[in-house]
């Protein structure tokens, strides 16, 4: 049941059979933009609804998709993925990840015309595929057609065509966050990592880095936002998953300039390498230091040291007593992203214009602190 979908929507820059150069550009895709809707029914959830959506991003050098599928309020399969043009070959390629923390990969081996594509890759995860196609068409001015083929044995094998209607208004319906699921074996020591971070700005610019769980936290996202002393901003987005085929962490990227980089990732001793495997290898590695910052370093050469990030989100939170002098404390939940539930903020007077600040959170039970700060009373 959740195989479909998760094939209906794409694709990864990976193993295909080779596509030929038809010199497109993603602008020759535009007419996918847009949320796609389609209805169906199946034995074992019965009558389901199905949205697609691709959009924007990335300078309009990618392509994000997004996919769900739901039986009423239940969510029975979301996957997102990007989509590119090969700047070797001038096809169309595609990146996936599902919410069961599959990864699926494909490229174009067909253009029959402007405004229809065949698509062929693979899917690694809990429920592998080898080899699939996925063909989109347009048949009208706000319909697509998607048609779905697997092998068996040496030939392909085509399910029905499926129609989807542009919606009216381009937006998804509300996906609800669903209940927080174990990492992956392999990426639950990565979980310290989850939060934000800055460099403060200068002649040289700021630098922002970012980690977020993402699908049932089987990937952990994580963007990189550097902003020139001028304002201009570039952002990286990097997806970080367990390939079972090659039982390694996986790390894909994609940046403002259209490129996509296919890395390989260890944790060990509190250090998270990701390696480059295209091109010029690089290693970029993050630690967290004695102090809570973010370490990160590239090639062994210090880039950046950057502090827990206090983005002035509004949260709840009640003041409680403390038995020590001119200390105060809030207990609460700050509605960040990720959330910061049961966290505790205590402020220490040290003297009439200067205060200390701890930012703590529940960890098995017990408050641990991940932010410390001083602050002083500035004279103007």
């Amino acid at each position: 049941m959740k195989r479909l979908p998760l094939l209906l929507l794409l694709l990864l820059v990976g193993p295909a059979a080779p596509a030929r150069a038809d010199s497109s550009t993603l602008e020759d895709y535009a007419w996918l933009i847009g949320v796609w809707t389609a209805k169906g029914t199946s034995p074992d959830a019965g009558e389901f609804t199905e949205e697609l959506a691709y959009e924007w991003t990335r300078n309009r050098k990618f392509m994000k998709t997004t996919y769900v599928q739901r039986a009423g309020e239940k969510i029975l399969w979301t996957d997102i993925g990007m989509v590119a043009i090969d700047p070797e070959s001038g096809t169309l390629f595609g990146i996936n990840f599902g919410m069961d923390g599959s990864i699926g990969w494909g490229r174009t081996v067909e253009k029959p015309s402007p405004e229809e594509f065949m698509m062929e890759g693979k899917v690694v995860g809990p429920d592998p595929v080898p080899a699939y196609r996925f063909g989109v068409k347009r048949v009208g001015e706000d319909a697509l057609e998607l048609t779905m083929e697997s092998k068996d044995g040496d030939t392909w094998v085509a399910q029905p065509p499926r129609t989807y209607r542009r919606k009216e208004k381009p937006e998804l319906a509300p996906i609800p966050e669903p209940a927080a699921e174990t990492p992956p074996a392999a990426l639950a020591p990565l979980a310290p990592f989850v939060g934000t971070w800055r460099a403060p700005g200068g002649d040289a610019g700021s630098l922002e880095v970012s980690f977020e769980w993402r699908l049932n936290r089987n990937f952990l996202r994580r963007a990189l936002v550097r902003t020139d002393a001028g304002g201009a901003v570039r952002e990286t987005v990097e997806w970080i998953g367990w390939d079972p085929e090659k039982k390694a962490i996986a790390a894909f990227s994609f940046d403002a300039d259209g490129k996509t980089a296919r890395a390989t990732a260890t944790f060990s001793e509190g250090l998270l390498a990701v390696k480059s495997a295209e091109g010029e290898a690089t290693r970029t590695t993050y630690r967290l230091d004695g102090e809570g910052r973010l370490v990160m370093s590239i090639d062994d050469k210090l880039v950046a040291t950057l502090a827990p990030a206090m983005d002035g989100t509004i949260g709840q939170a009640e003041d409680q007593p403390s038995d020590e002098k001119d200390t105060w404390v809030a207990l609460g939940n700050v509605g960040n992203t990720p959330p910061w539930k049961d966290t505790r903020q205590v402020l220490r007077k040290v003297d009439d214009d200067t205060y200390s600040m701890e930012v703590q959170s529940k960890d098995q039970g017990q408050y641990a602190t991940f932010f410390t700060g001083t602050y002083r009373r500035k004279k103007k």
